[in-house]
């Protein structure tokens, strides 16, 4: 066999170099994840959400589910990693019985990769059901006000970010349980539905937002604006998951194809 590299091997060197990237990123990720969580949240600007992470003892729910993402996206940059450098090693070595097992494990990431797709757009309005049921959850039996707590920070950052109110608007507000520290006493919505930092307006639109419509967000709900938010960067997931799927056929045919040209024997 000649050791120069041929068109075939290096499409395949190179897509597998990509992929081995994205595993390490991912890798690296999940252990800064869980090493670090503050650290890695204020990174990317998250660090007023979550400074009572760790003192939060009604978290442990949520804490649990952190830990499990990070575990997850080490598993996966792992195993990425692991089946990047099963293929370079299949590839250099030119080993059917390594390129053979390595294009049954690219045909198998491919499967999962298209039928999870699917399965989402299938079931994309239990999705969205899922998520209000959510968000309805920790807006009624988590929102105290008070900003020491994780839930009230999340919701508050959520509602001066997208510029909304509750759920499905300021009404949800009426069903919380737990809502203690208001911005005045007769405030029917939190501050972080109004648009404004001037106190005294802000007072007053806490109670009475109709009076000041052009500051408030008591009738803009979190969920539409979640769902619009998702719909509005849906477009580059799509086309993602596309060149995902290419670059995934392309490894799967190229080391096919080093494949039975190891096992007749002909020079490549």
């Amino acid at each position: 066999m000649l050791q120069t590299p041929t068109i075939t091997k290096t499409v395949l060197l190179l897509f597998n170099s990509v992929f081995l990237l994205l595993g390490v990123v991912l890798l690296s990720s999940g252990i800064w994840f869980l090493a670090d969580p503050r650290h890695f949240l204020t990174t990317f600007g998250a660090d007023e959400i979550l400074v009572t992470y760790k003192s939060d003892p009604s978290l442990e729910d949520l804490k649990m589910l952190y830990t499990q993402f990070a575990y997850v996206l080490i598993s996966v940059g792992l195993f990425i990693t692991g089946v990047c450098l099963f293929g370079i090693l299949g590839t250099l070595k030119g080993n059917r019985v390594i390129l053979l097992v390595y294009s049954l494990l690219l045909f198998v990431i491919l499967m999962f990769v298209v039928i999870s797709t699917i399965l989402l757009a299938v079931y994309e309005t239990e999705v969205v059901a899922q998520i209000k049921h959510f968000l309805q959850n920790s807006l009624q039996e988590r929102y105290t006000g008070d900003s020491s707590h994780f839930f009230t920070k999340a919701w508050n950052f959520l509602q001066s970010n997208l510029e909304c109110c509750g759920v499905m608007n300021y009404t949800d507000f009426n069903q919380t349980t737990n809502w203690t520290v208001r911005y005045s006493p007769l405030a029917i919505l939190p501050a972080s539905c109004c648009s404004t930092e001037d106190k005294t307006l802000l007072a007053e639109c806490t109670e009475n937002h109709n009076l000041y419509s052009d500051v408030s967000n008591a009738n803009v709900g979190c969920l539409g604006k979640l769902l619009n938010l998702i719909k509005k960067y849906g477009g580059v997931t799509l086309g993602t998951i596309i060149a995902i799927c290419c670059g995934l056929i392309i490894m799967m045919l190229s080391a096919s194809y080093l494949t039975i040209k190891a096992y007749y024997k002909i020079e490549v």
